[in-house]
């Protein structure tokens, strides 16, 4: 293998997780539990968003294939930027709960006392 075929394995794969993120953002969930397990439900994603970061994955792919040889390489990186940032923005509460959990880092709700208090 050539290290000018590395570019375009990469853009491989890139092309594989976009379309795979895609068709991930376009199918409904399907949940087989009848109720929420937990106390605090998880935050939806945004499909929108979702879709959007796939299509940052598809051009991110655009460029490596098109490489040192297409004009529009920079401005596909470009464009790529800008559609990732806008994925995980639209995501972010999504993020969020998988980071640090749902239900956390929003303080206390009216009832609740904290750890350790009795009553």
């Amino acid at each position: 293998m050539r290290l000018e075929d590395v570019p375009v394995l990469f853009g491989i794969l890139a092309a594989l997780a976009g379309a795979i993120v895609i068709a991930d953002a376009w199918t409904p969930d399907s949940t087989d539990l009848p109720f929420e397990r937990r106390r605090h439900p998880r935050p939806e994603r945004s499909r929108a968003g979702e879709g959007i970061f796939g299509g940052a994955l598809l051009v991110l792919a655009l460029a490596l294939f098109g490489g040192d040889r297409w004009r529009f390489t920079t401005l596909a990186i470009v464009i790529a930027f800008i559609l990732a940032v806008v994925g995980v923005v639209l995501n972010a509460r999504y993020f969020k709960g998988l980071v640090v959990g749902p239900g956390r880092g929003k303080g206390l709700e009216a009832g609740d006392q904290g750890p350790g208090a009795r009553g």
